[in-house]
């Protein structure tokens, strides 16, 4: 069996007339012939006419194969912009009442995440929230140190968040300021996000698909699917001439 697949393949490559044409330079010719050999063991061309007609099959599903990468690759297209567009797709995906108003929340870094690593991300802010009311609590008793004792309560995400931000006061009067402000407002939004990953993927679907013409992708697969059926049509009627129809898979 393999010996007679290497010989239809040498066939291919010496017969595959079309392939100069019908591959793309950055495309893979070995697919193309591997192709071709499928098409050749179906249809056993008989003569140079025969040849000629399986090659056209084979090039017409390969470059069927073609429009599906372009629509692939036009939707993928349309996805990046939709993603450079963050709060534009965010605040389309989650409910009026959660306007996402943090610039630095980026859509695809919550897209990327597994299912895992989302309930991962979900627990941390549930705990940044418990800090920050901690936090709050010991800031609204007061007492020696309070400050320092109220900020070493705070989880990484929003110390961080409090010391990068160069307009906040670092202090006793500053922190308040920022737990019922900027902080709650983070970690209420990162969580609105988190709980809407789903309807933000199906947004950003919607409008890379939007952004697509596929008017012309489907006329163009009509021609082909056209031209398919002409050809196996012509081809199919010379091997009944000569009492030789085989099943094509």
């Amino acid at each position: 069996m393999e010996k007679t697949y290497q010989v239809r393949r040498l066939n291919a490559v010496k017969h595959g007339i079309l392939s100069k044409e019908a591959v793309l330079p950055h495309e893979s010719k070995e697919e193309f012939e591997d192709l071709l050999v499928q098409y050749e063991a179906d249809f056993a061309p008989a003569n140079a006419t025969e040849n000629t007609l399986v090659e056209e099959l084979a090039s017409i599903v390969w470059r069927n194969k073609r429009l599906l990468k372009a629509e692939n690759a036009k939707i993928n297209n349309g996805l990046a912009n939709a993603l450079n567009l963050s709060q534009r797709l965010l605040n389309s995906s989650v409910p009026p009442s959660l306007h996402i108003e943090d610039e630095r929340i980026e859509a695809r870094e919550f897209l990327k995440l597994s299912a895992e690593e989302l309930e991962e991300k979900r627990k941390e802010m549930e705990s940044e929230e418990q800090k920050r009311q901690l936090a709050a609590e010991i800031l609204s008793q007061g007492g020696r140190n309070c400050t320092k004792r109220a900020s070493e309560c705070l989880g990484d995400f929003l110390f961080n968040l409090w010391y990068s931000d160069e307009y906040a006061q670092h202090d006793r009067y500053g922190l308040p300021v920022f737990l019922s402000g900027k902080a709650k407002t983070a970690v209420e939004q990162t969580l609105a996000v988190i709980n809407h990953v789903s309807e933000i993927k199906e947004q950003a679907l919607g409008n890379a698909i939007n952004q697509v013409n596929f008017d012309s992708f489907a006329r163009y697969e009509a021609h082909l699917d056209r031209k398919y059926e002409r050809t196996l049509g012509m081809l199919i009627k010379l091997k009944s001439l000569s009492g030789n129809v085989p099943q094509a898979s």
